[in-house]
């Protein structure tokens, strides 16, 4: 065998090598940075209590390792890197991972937003500080907020999904002749317009009206009904016994009341159920979801149902139409097939789209009872590895079979001559 003919066999491998080592990388076991959770409006204390109960569920993932800052700062220290790990944003993040050799990073906060407690949770890629996966979870008590924990990794993976709060609650409904009356208070506005807020008080409304047995006193009828100097002192009155009375001032048995919120990227739909006989609250449901605000609409429906405990059951249907074909998709973890409209459960579910060499699409989606919702999703192609570049291969071919060639010309040509082989230089560009 020539030295020509080694030194193209070498090529071939060196290049095959690579390529097995580099399409090695994307199997187990991937590194998954977990960093400090930022606490907004919360005790610190709470928001490290949540990064650990996150951390070790990380640790429970198939295929992955899961690192904490302790054990960045020491490999940090190790390496004599004098970075902090104070990061607030994701290139600062992806900075850091991509010197601690991280393939993904989980970042978040958690955060007070009306009655409840909200973690949102995002997972983002280093190399391009694209996030590929967003959850968002709500809790009236610190416990309940870290028993979410351990499901958070999994459902960011792909590899599960957050369950639904659970509530047998049931708001007692009268008759058509003598129904139950409630009152509506206008929805406060956290972080989001007042317009919104005044829009999502009036759906509330109207999807309570929609309820057998149910008579409601809309926003505009309390107006009517208060003096302008009471409603001024209602400004800021949540207090169970404060609401109580207007309650009792307008006439109904029970009070609706509550806030629509923006945290970060994640909507957030309080309300609570007031009984005002018993001055006591019945029902309290935080809604969230990480979206479009076009889901706003269906989501203050939903909390409303669960509020009331009525018209929960039901289903809708649902079609997802991808830019790209060989696409999958999960609904609430589950692959669920794609050949066109499928019959789910009404309410909230977590859509995740993928395709090969494409990043995930993914969001928060709400099926209503008897109503067709279509999801035209839109898939943005990953930035190819240098190995998997069709000019690479080309090039490569052109070498291995110039040296093939080569090599029987060698054998039978004059040896006092020399060989020159000549192979174009990459071409820049997308694939055809």
């Amino acid at each position: 065998m020539t030295q020509l003919s080694i030194w193209v066999g070498a090529l071939g491998i060196g290049i095959c090598s690579y390529s097995a080592k580099a399409l090695a990388a994307d199997t187990p076991s991937a590194t998954l940075l977990v960093f400090d959770l930022d606490a907004q409006g919360v005790d610190a204390s709470l928001a490290a209590n949540v990064t650990d109960a996150l951390l070790g569920a990380a640790n429970h993932l198939k295929g992955y390792r899961a690192l904490g800052s302790k054990e960045m700062q020491a490999i940090v220290a190790y390496q004599g890197q004098r970075q902090a790990l104070g990061c607030s944003d994701d290139a600062c993040f992806a900075a850091l991972a991509i010197d601690l050799k991280g393939d993904l990073l989980m970042a978040g906060s958690v955060a007070v937003s009306g009655d409840s407690y909200v973690l949102a949770v995002r997972l983002v890629e280093p190399q391009t500080t694209r996030i590929v996966g967003q959850v968002s979870a709500t809790a009236f008590s610190p416990e309940e907020l870290l028993a979410n924990c351990a499901l958070i990794p999994a459902s960011l993976l792909g590899q599960g999904a957050l369950g639904s709060r659970a509530s047998s609650y049931q708001m007692e409904l009268g008759t058509q002749a003598a129904p139950t009356k409630l009152a509506l208070l206008e929805l406060l506005a956290q972080g989001v317009p007042a317009d919104l807020a005044d829009n999502l008080t009036q759906t509330a409304a109207l999807e309570l009206k929609q309820i057998p047995g149910v008579s409601v006193i809309s926003k505009d009828e309390i107006r009517a009904l208060l003096q302008l100097e009471a409603e001024k002192q209602l400004l800021g009155c949540d207090q169970i016994s404060c609401l109580a009375e207007i309650g009792g001032a307008l006439g109904v048995r029970f009070l609706v009341a509550g806030s629509v919120g923006l945290v970060g990227s994640t909507y957030v739909i309080n309300l609570k159920l007031i009984n005002i006989v018993q001055a006591q609250t019945d029902n309290r449901v935080a809604e969230s979801f990480v979206g479009d605000s076009a889901q706003l609409l269906r989501a203050t429906r939903a909390a409303v149902r669960a509020l009331v405990g009525h018209g929960q059951a039901g289903e809708g249907s649902l079609e997802v139409r991808a830019s790209v074909t060989d696409v999958s998709w999960l609904l609430d973890g589950q692959e669920t097939p794609t050949n066109g409209p499928r019959r789910v459960a009404i309410g909230k579910h977590n859509l995740r789209v993928e395709a090969p060499d494409y990043y995930p699409w993914l969001s928060d989606i709400y099926v209503e009872q008897g109503e067709a919702t279509r999801v035209d999703v839109t898939l943005t192609e990953r930035p190819n590895p240098w190995y998997r570049r069709w000019w690479v291969w080309t090039a490569v071919g052109v070498v291995v079979a110039a040296g093939t060639a080569g090599a029987v010309y060698w054998q039978t040509r004059d040896r006092s001559g020399a060989l020159e082989i000549n192979a174009p230089s990459p071409v820049s560009g997308a694939r055809p």
